[in-house]
């Protein structure tokens, strides 16, 4: 769905929220209802339904009906859309042979369609003259088929966290006498897409895609430093000859447009107090209906409501709330935002629970990673209103709840057992 145009209107939303739908039902189906290992994540996915159920409950009892809650159907389909997307996750965690395949599947065709996209791009710019009218610079943000350049960072972020995750697998798996030729080639198209990805978040130009990608980088790599240090020895030399040759390109490009990226990123103060004074201007908005928001899809409606003259100029045609919290706050209330929190932490207690019993592989701590930048990046845009990234993210979180929850499970029927038994 990233292909076209990220799910950023309804119709194709819509499309496929049902499509998540179909294959969350499909996933249910096919699961057992009596299996115990999805027992510990019945806390987070009960939030999520009472969620929906407060949005449900104040659509018919509502009193305030100055918005418009046309969209309302709409929103909640959405949202159901993804919770099927983060069962369906769960399921498919069930089998980590599936899991791996589909982390694999993710990362390849990422880095076809970006890398086309880039293609396509440079060519575009190219043929562009080099100065066109309203046009300070010749090249363009790279927005992809997303039409965002923020929104893209993001995507690119997340599936550079997963490719170095990937990466990281290999080299932690294999020893000296286990590899083969065939390793090799996976390892030098995971060099290859991580280079694409890095190359799209450099032009696209998004700051806090950089950022939240770097860390999720370094922090990959520091946890999982002992995979790197287990590299068989024999293979660390070609291995470096093979990852700095895939470097070129992505030096090659920070030269072509180092110049325009630095100058942004010198922005970064003055961007950043404007955007300070945007997300107090939110929770001005969250506060004009606290408890239950003004219902969802109408923050355009609110916008317009409250604005004066003194801030018509910046935020007449502001359409989000740049925030993921704030906005959640204007339209559905801070109690849904309560719940919200509510789910979280009944999502990270699973995953405390998980590494006491289990540490996480190289590749779930990829999609954690994966899963931290998108959240990261919704927090000071909109990336996360786009159907398409936000059911990446429902269902790399999915995956890593159906990970967690089955080890919990497993361990305590283990102990159980012992119980029973008398020991």
């Amino acid at each position: 769905m990233l292909q076209f145009g990220g799910g950023n209107d309804y119709l194709s939303a819509i499309l496929a929220a049902l499509v998540s739908m179909a294959a969350g039902i499909v996933a249910l189906v096919s699961t057992r209802s009596a299996e115990s290992w999805l027992v510990a994540a019945r806390p987070t996915l009960a939030t999520c339904l009472a969620m929906l159920l407060l949005l449900v409950c104040w659509h018919v009892l509502r009193v305030d009906r100055q918005f418009d809650t046309t969209a309302f159907k709409l929103e909640v389909s959405l949202r159901i859309g993804l919770i099927s997307v983060f069962t369906t996750g769960m399921v498919l965690a069930r089998n980590r042979r599936a899991m791996e395949v589909l982390c694999m599947c993710l990362v390849v065709m990422g880095a076809l369609w970006v890398g086309a996209e880039l293609v396509a791009w440079m060519v575009e710019i190219d043929r562009l003259p080099q100065a066109s009218p309203g046009r300070s610079e010749k090249p363009m943000r790279f927005v992809g088929t997303l039409g965002n350049p923020n929104v893209m960072g993001c995507v690119l972020a997340i599936f550079l966290a997963m490719t170095l995750a990937e990466l990281l697998a290999l080299a932690g798996s294999r020893t000296e006498a286990r590899f083969r030729a065939r390793e090799w080639v996976i390892g030098a198209g995971l060099i290859v897409s991580l280079q694409i990805f890095l190359a799209g978040l450099l032009v696209s130009q998004s700051r806090m895609a950089m950022v939240s990608g770097a860390v999720a980088a370094v922090g990959l790599c520091v946890w999982r430093r002992q995979d790197i240090a287990h590299f068989p020895t024999r293979y660390r030399h070609a291995a470096l000859v093979l990852g700095a040759v895939n470097l070129v390109p992505g030096l090659a490009l920070w030269f072509a447009i180092g110049d325009r990226l630095v100058p942004r990123l010198a922005r970064l103060s003055d961007d950043l107090s404007g955007r300070i004074e945007l997300l107090e201007y939110g929770l001005h908005l969250s506060f004009q209906r606290p408890l239950f928001g003004s219902g969802p899809g109408t923050f355009r409606q609110v916008n317009e409501a409250e604005l004066t003259s003194q801030i018509a100029d910046h935020y007449w045609n502001l359409g989000a709330a740049h925030n993921l919290v704030i906005g959640a706050a204007i339209e559905e209330g801070w109690i849904y935002v309560a719940l919200a929190v509510f789910a979280c932490g009944c999502y990270m207690r699973l995953l405390i629970q998980r590494s006491r019993v289990q540490s996480f592989t190289a590749r779930e701590g990829g999609m954690l990673a994966a899963g931290l930048v998108g959240i990261s990046c919704a927090m000071f845009d909109i990336a996360l209103d786009f159907y398409a990234v936000a059911a990446l993210e429902a269902l790399l979180l999915g995956v890593m709840a159906g990970r967690a929850s089955q080890a919990v499970s497993h361990h305590r029927a283990g102990h159980r057992a012992l119980r029973g038994s008398g020991y």
